[in-house]
């Protein structure tokens, strides 16, 4: 098994899923940053609004 060469497609099959994951888990974060500072912010509207 170990002899068989690796279809080219495959290596560059593995790069798009690794890619797309990292991208994916950066959209996260960055949509969970978002929303943290979108609380903080209208937090900070109403206690500074009597």
């Amino acid at each position: 098994m170990s002899t068989e060469p690796i279809p080219p497609g495959y290596r560059s099959g593995r790069a798009v899923l690794i890619v797309v994951q990292v991208l994916t888990l950066l959209a996260l974060v960055a949509l969970t940053v978002w929303l943290a500072v979108e609380v903080v912010q209208s937090a900070d509207t109403s206690a500074g609004t009597p």
